[in-house]
């Protein structure tokens, strides 16, 4: 039996999670003999708070497919994500949503940054808002 949690942590750890499931569904193991993405070999997924987003948009969702629905064929290097890739995300990878949810986020704290006078900055705000 193999379980998985998913942290709390609001659109922060819903990012993360995400990824940490897309990971997983990138990564082949063999299962009864045929090699498979390691999701399917979770017997087990837990999840609380920003974790949930992930979690019940995987268990529930029934318009798509899990690989279009993680975004499987995207890249799993950090350094090959550009404004080219991400304008490439499928419209039903839970990833759309989730970075389309970032920009206000970001423009808020770069507002919110200017109005303190500059004494704050915006990255701490952004965390906070997002």
């Amino acid at each position: 039996t193999i379980g998985i949690t998913l942290n709390a942590g609001s659109n922060t750890a819903a990012n993360a999670m995400a990824g940490f499931l897309r990971g997983f569904q990138q990564q082949k193991v063999n299962i009864n003999g045929e090699e498979r993405p390691a999701l399917e070999a979770m017997d087990f997924m837990a999840s609380c708070s920003g974790g949930g987003f992930p979690s019940i948009i995987y268990h529930y969702q029934n318009s798509t497919t899990i690989d279009e629905l993680l975004d499987a064929a995207g890249p799993n290097d950090p350094s090959q994500i550009t404004e080219e890739v991400l304008n490439t995300i499928p419209k039903n990878s839970m990833f759309t949503a989730f970075s389309a949810h970032a920009i206000p986020s970001l423009m808020s704290a770069v507002i919110g940054a200017t109005k303190a006078g500059g004494e704050e900055a915006p990255w701490p705000l952004f965390v906070s808002q997002h």
